[in-house]
């Protein structure tokens, strides 16, 4: 799935992630996901908050601090007014489950 992103468009440096909306291509790569949207985290980032959150690629970011993420756009605009030091809590899809991963922003 990483060849689909394009890193000037899919880049969340927030959390230090490449992320991918989910839409009718990528819900055919991964058949079987809870809900027919979201982000799917494609890769980490060694730097910019990658190495410190506990995201793994394969996730799919369903909320954020309990506002829902449809798309990379809606995941753009929950983290604009966040700061560095603010905490975050993210309903994530992984492996067929349903988690919170907690964290702090750098």
């Amino acid at each position: 799935m990483f060849d689909l992103a394009d890193p000037e468009k899919n880049l969340v440096r927030k959390l230090g992630i490449m992320g991918l909306n989910v839409d009718e291509k990528v819900l055919s790569l991964l058949p079987g996901i809870r809900q027919d949207s979201g982000v799917v985290v494609v890769a980490k980032m060694a730097t910019a908050g990658g190495a410190k959150n506990p995201l793994v690629t394969g996730d799919i970011i369903h909320a954020l601090n309990r506002v829902a993420i449809n798309n990379l756009e809606s995941l753009y605009s929950a983290l604009h007014h966040l700061k560095p030091g603010s905490y975050v809590v993210l309903q994530v899809e992984r492996a067929a489950g349903l988690y919170y991963v907690t964290f702090q922003l750098d």
